[in-house]
């Protein structure tokens, strides 16, 4: 996990693990999927600018490990493959663009003085004022993503159990399945029951095939199963006990699977990319 290191100089956010910029409210760094979690406190927090030379040294003394810098196209933001590269290796655009810059030049010998100079210090002309292109002060370097060789598969279990996701993938969705098929083809069941039971089918199908490839649909597909679930699974109890009655039940069995489910899934998001 990763904590947000804040720069009161710049105030923003970076990671602490890859070093680049996170938001406020993000849990999930987009850069190394590294979960967010916490603030710095004032011993790690930066008081530098990321406009100055020192910046890189001083958040590796936070960082406490190097960090990698990379050169960024100005333009389409690709990193590049050598630091010394001059055009963008994807758009072909320069890497060091020119900006225009107003000062004061001398008319006869050319040579150039800053903005509230007024004469020539070689010949004593009066100066004019000119345009010139000059380089980028900023070179578009920027810190890029750093992997570390030693870091654990992200879904390693080490790192984030996952003992709950297979039980309801390969125990749990298998079952439903079977009693499924199985209630559908009771001789005794009403067409509208044997319909009831080949959507469920349908839609245990859909979410066992999702679970597997792990994508980013199936945990939500599973809860709104369960919510349904908790609202369908007993509908022919509303008489019995009453709608007030009934709602509460429904409150409670939400409350007591579907919302862990929802945490314990929420906490794995980045797992589920396909």
């Amino acid at each position: 996990m990763a904590i947000r290191i804040y720069n009161n100089v710049d105030t923003d956010y970076i990671c602490s693990e890859c070093a680049n910029e996170v938001f406020l409210r993000a849990s999930i760094c987009e850069h190394c999927k590294e979960r967010l979690t916490g603030f710095s406190g004032k011993s790690t927090s930066l008081n530098v600018s990321k406009k100055t030379d020192y910046y890189n040294y001083e958040l590796e003394k936070v960082l406490g490990k190097k960090i990698k810098t990379g050169l960024i196209c100005p333009k389409c933001e690709s990193p590049q493959k050598n630091n010394d590269a001059e055009f963008c290796i994807k758009c072909g655009e320069s890497l060091f663009p020119k900006k225009l810059i107003k000062i004061k030049q001398c008319p006869d010998c050319k040579s150039n003085y800053n903005i509230d100079d007024i004469f020539c210090d070689k010949d004593g002309k009066k100066l004019i004022n000119k345009k010139i292109e000059v380089d980028d002060d900023n070179p578009n370097y920027k810190i890029i993503n750093q992997k570390k060789s030693e870091r654990k598969n992200n879904d390693s279990s080490d790192e984030l159990p996952m003992n709950w996701y297979r039980f309801i993938t390969y125990i749990m969705c298998p079952i439903s399945m079977i009693v499924s098929f199985g209630m559908m083809l009771l001789p005794y069941s009403e067409p509208y029951s044997s319909a009831y039971y080949l959507f469920d089918l349908i839609l245990i199908c859909i979410l066992y095939n999702g679970l597997t490839s792990k994508t980013s649909w199936s945990w939500k597909l599973l809860l709104v199963l369960y919510v349904l679930n908790s609202i369908f699974g007993r509908i022919d109890y509303i008489e019995e006990w009453g709608p007030i009655l009934y709602l509460m039940f429904v409150l409670i069995v939400n409350v007591s699977t579907t919302f862990p489910n929802y945490l314990y899934f929420n906490k794995r998001k980045h797992l589920f990319i396909n």
